[in-house]
């Protein structure tokens, strides 16, 4: 992909395919800040994704949706964001890519209910 040089974010979505070709596994892994000055390679790869765990009280809770989310914050104030949902906990993983930058810059979240 071509892209003029500046200031980027990245996500990805790797799919992992399983038999007769139904979903087995999804990771969502995002690059925070991507800076581009010069010919530049990423590297989306799912092995970076870790298994994604909430836990609640009551240990029979069952969650219906799981949502696994990014917030980029642009330089102007304005915000963009991709999300993940899925309705187990069994597949999905998330991962961060490039170095860690500050929360105002960049949120990654994750809910079920």
């Amino acid at each position: 992909m071509r892209v003029p040089e500046g200031h980027y974010g990245l996500s990805g979505l790797v799919f992992e395919p399983g038999p007769e070709d139904e979903q087995r596994g999804v990771s969502l892994l995002m690059q925070p800040e991507v800076t581009v000055e010069r010919d530049t390679r990423i590297i989306v790869d799912a092995r970076r994704g870790k298994p994604v765990r909430t836990t609640v009280p009551d240990r029979t809770a069952v969650p219906q949706l799981i949502d696994l989310s990014g917030i980029f914050t642009t330089d102007d104030g304005s915000s963009y964001g991709i999300g993940l949902w899925a309705e187990t906990f069994t597949g999905p993983t998330s991962g961060q890519l490039g170095k860690p930058i500050s929360a105002d810059r960049f949120a990654a979240t994750v809910s079920s209910q």
